[in-house]
């Protein structure tokens, strides 16, 4: 039980790693209708680190 947890938590931890680089350079560094959309992406950045922890 102790090693599917600690997996678990190895997971969680790349996959967030993951979907933050993908969100700072496809979604924060996209400002295509001329708006800037850092906080948007902070935020999500910030629900996704509550999720998987």
């Amino acid at each position: 039980m102790h090693t599917l947890a600690a997996f678990r938590g190895a997971i969680n931890s790349l996959m967030l790693e993951v979907l933050e680089g993908h969100i700072r350079h496809h979604v924060m560094d996209d400002a295509h209708d001329g708006h800037s959309p850092i906080e948007a992406g902070e935020e999500l950045i910030d629900v996704l680190r509550k999720y998987l922890r």
